[in-house]
């Protein structure tokens, strides 16, 4: 399985290299870019990856069972701390299903329920959609 990554402008090589590697480590081999420069605009994520979502939540899920949430949070985190102390942003890290274009909103504060909700979430029903947790109904919601 693989990811597409595209990295915001303010990331180092060393960021990207840590960023990948926090990916392979869940068994996804990778390819970055740096996103293009959008006049007078700053980008509001750290990361964009791009990976059959689904798949790749399922295989997580069933590989590593009861760890599979603790996995992807670490995951999570990884990104987004290494970006944050690089660059500053406090963007998401943005996961993009590419059979359905649907986009999983990940941030660092996330609790340990959503992880767990989002190996449950059917993601195939928002097609283009946005994913966010909804912490008052403890799911995760399409826009």
């Amino acid at each position: 399985m693989d990811a597409e990554l595209v990295v915001n402008r303010g990331l180092t090589a060393e960021d990207v290299a840590d960023i990948q590697e926090a990916f392979r480590a869940l068994g996804l081999a990778t390819s970055a870019r740096v996103a293009p420069r959008l006049r007078g605009q700053e980008l509001s994520w750290l990361v964009l990856a791009s990976l059959p979502l689904s798949g790749f939540l399922t295989t997580l899920g069933t590989s590593m069972a009861e760890d599979a949430y603790t996995r992807l949070k670490g995951l999570v985190r990884r990104v987004l701390l290494r970006g944050q102390g690089a660059s500053g942003n406090t963007g998401a890290l943005l996961l993009e299903d590419r059979a359905t274009g649907a986009l999983v909103v990940m941030d660092v504060d996330l609790p340990d329920e959503a992880y767990s909700a989002l190996f449950a979430t059917d993601l195939s029903v928002g097609s283009g959609a946005t994913f966010r947790y909804d912490a008052t109904h403890h799911r995760w919601a399409a826009s």
